[in-house]
């Protein structure tokens, strides 16, 4: 039987929403339900806009729709511009999964 994959959970790696000005944050995108047949990619998205540069794809064969799927990106160095409302999404030949959201935000130093 065929499914598209399972909803998204997005954290950061550390746990903690905010970081400091000039460090980076790094989000896991965790999909335990890959679907069948599996994800073959994760879509990033921030403030609602599709992070081109974050797109994840994966070359599974089908006897791997059991294992969760683990993607990651790293912001660029944090100022102010980056704070907001990140999101992730596995897409499979059948559909797409539900969107993981994840707030970030960056504390200036006063």
């Amino acid at each position: 039987m065929t499914n598209p994959p399972g909803p998204a959970l997005l954290r950061l790696s550390d746990s903690h929403q905010f970081i400091a000005k000039g460090s980076q944050a790094l989000f896991e995108c965790i999909i335990n339900d890959p679907g069948n047949p599996p994800a073959h990619t994760i879509i990033w998205a921030y403030k609602g806009i599709k992070i081109n540069r974050a797109t994840t794809k994966f070359d599974f064969n089908r006897s791997q729709s059991d294992i969760p799927i683990i993607a990651r990106y790293r912001t660029p160095k944090a100022d102010i511009s980056i704070a907001g409302d990140y999101k992730c999404q596995a897409i499979n030949d059948v559909g797409v999964g539900e969107w993981g959201h994840s707030r970030l935000d960056v504390k200036c130093e006063s």
